[in-house]
C-alpha cells in the first residue's frame, strides 16, 4: 500500500504540514472503495495511525477518527486506542466502529468519562452486556438515552437496573412506553423482567400496554446515515464561507453562532468557535459536548459573544444531548460574571500549550 520511504517520512518528519499531507493521502487511498486492502495492509495502516496520531494537529486527529470510525478496515487495537482518547476523537469511534466488541464497550463504559458513555448510547445497537454496564452506573442522562435507543437490548438485570434507577424519570417512562407500544417482543421482555413493584414505578401508562401484542419493531433506514454524511459535507463547506465572511467583517459573529444554535448544528458550532479563537477543532468540540459549560463560556466570552447568544447555545445543548435544563437567568448571570481578561488569557494559555506540545 505504501513503501518504506514514505512510512519513514510520515513517522519521522518534523514538518507538520508534510506529515499531515502524507497521512491524509494514505487515508484517502486506504478508504477508497475501489481499493481492497489485504489483512496485512489493514494492520500496517492501523499501525501507522497509532504511531503518528499523537503527533498530528488536534483537528486532523478528529478528522482521521471520523473517517475511520465506521469502517472495518482498521484493527480492533486501533479502534480501542481511539475510543479511550479525548472525547472529540473517541466519540465517532464509540458511536460507529464495528471493530469494538462488547467487551471493549463495557471497558470504556466502566473506565472512561460520562461523555464517553453518552457516545456509546448513540450506537445503532447495544447488546445486553453493554446496557447492563450502562444501567449499572445509572447516570440519569445515560438512562434516558439508553431507554430511547431502539437498538438497545436488555437482559432482565438490565431492565431492573434501568427501572430501579430511572423509573421515576418521565423521559425513561415515556421512552419505555413508546418502545413497548411499537414492539411486542420488547413489551413482553419488559413485562417478564419486572416485578409488580418495578412495574408500578413506571406508572399506569406502561402498565396498561405491557401485555399488548403489537407489530414488529421499526426499521432504521440505512439511507439516513448516508444522507447525513452528504449533509455534513455540505454544511462544512457552508461553514468555511461563514468563517471567511466573519474574518472579512461582512458577517456578524453573534448572528452566525445564534443561527447554528437554533439549527442545533453543534458540531459546526464547535468548529466555528475553534477557528475563531485559532485553536484545534477538538477544543471547540469538547467545550460543546461537555456537560459542564464552563469552557464553552470562556470561549464565547473571549469572542465577546452576547449573553443572549450564549444562552441560546446552552439551551441548544440541553435539547440536543438531553442535558439537564438550565435556569436562563442563572446561565446569563454566570456568563456575564466571567471576566473578559480571564477568558482571553485562558485562550492564550491553550495556544501556548499547543506550541510547547509541538
Amino acid at each position: 500500500m505504501v513503501d518504506q520511504a514514505v512510512l519513514q517520512k510520515l513517522i519521522g518528519s518534523p514538518d507538520e504540514l508534510s506529515r499531515d499531507q502524507v497521512i491524509l493521502a494514505v487515508t484517502n487511498l486506504f478508504l477508497d472503495e475501489s481499493y481492497q486492502p489485504t489483512a496485512v495492509e489493514r494492520s500496517r495502516y492501523s499501525d501507522i495511525v497509532s504511531l503518528v496520531i499523537g503527533k498530528l494537529a488536534s483537528e486532523l486527529q478528529v478528522e482521521i477518527a471520523e473517517r475511520v470510525a465506521g469502517t472495518d478496515r482498521i484493527t480492533r487495537d486501533l479502534a480501542v486506542e481511539l475510543s479511550k482518547g479525548d472525547i472529540a476523537v473517541a466519540a465517532p469511534v464509540l458511536r460507529n466502529s464495528p471493530m469494538l466488541t462488547d467487551e471493549d464497550l463495557v471497558a470504556v463504559t466502566r473506565g472512561q468519562s460520562l461523555e464517553h458513555r453518552l457516545a456509546i448510547t448513540d450506537r445503532a445497537t447495544l447488546s445486553e452486556a453493554v446496557t447492563d454496564a450502562l444501567t449499572e452506573i445509572g447516570e440519569q442522562i445515560v438512562l434516558q438515552r439508553v431507554a430511547a435507543n431502539d437498538g438497545a437490548s436488555f437482559s432482565e438485570v438490565g431492565f431492573r437496573q434501568l427501572v430501579s434507577r430511572g423509573g421515576d424519570d418521565a423521559v425513561v417512562q415515556s421512552q419505555l412506553a413508546r418502545r413497548a407500544t411499537a414492539n411486542a417482543s420488547f413489551a413482553g421482555s419488559l413485562h417478564q423482567a419486572l416485578g409488580d413493584e418495578l412495574r408500578a414505578k413506571l406508572g399506569p401508562a406502561l402498565a396498561a400496554i405491557s401485555d399488548q401484542r403489537l407489530s414488529a419493531a421499526m426499521d432504521i433506514a440505512a439511507l439516513q446515515a448516508e444522507e447525513a454524511i452528504k449533509d455534513r459535507m455540505r454544511q462544512r463547506l457552508e461553514m468555511k464561507v461563514i468563517l471567511k465572511e466573519i474574518n472579512a467583517q461582512t458577517r456578524n459573529v453573534d448572528q452566525s453562532i445564534l443561527m447554528l444554535a437554533q439549527q442545533q448544528r453543534l458540531e459546526d458550532l464547535g468548529w466555528l468557535l475553534s477557528e475563531l479563537v485559532q485553536l484545534p477543532e477538538s477544543i471547540g468540540a469538547t467545550a460543546v459536548n461537555k456537560i459542564d459549560p464552563t469552557s464553552l463560556g470562556f470561549l464565547c466570552k473571549s469572542l465577546s459573544v452576547q449573553p443572549s447568544t450564549y444562552l441560546a447555545v446552552v439551551e441548544a445543548r440541553c435539547r440536543k444531548f438531553g442535558f439537564e435544563q438550565v435556569a436562563p437567568d442563572k446561565a446569563k448571570t454566570d456568563y456575564v460574571a466571567i471576566p473578559m481578561a480571564l477568558a482571553q488569557r485562558s485562550v492564550r494559555i491553550l495556544k501556548l500549550q499547543r506550541v510547547v506540545a509541538k
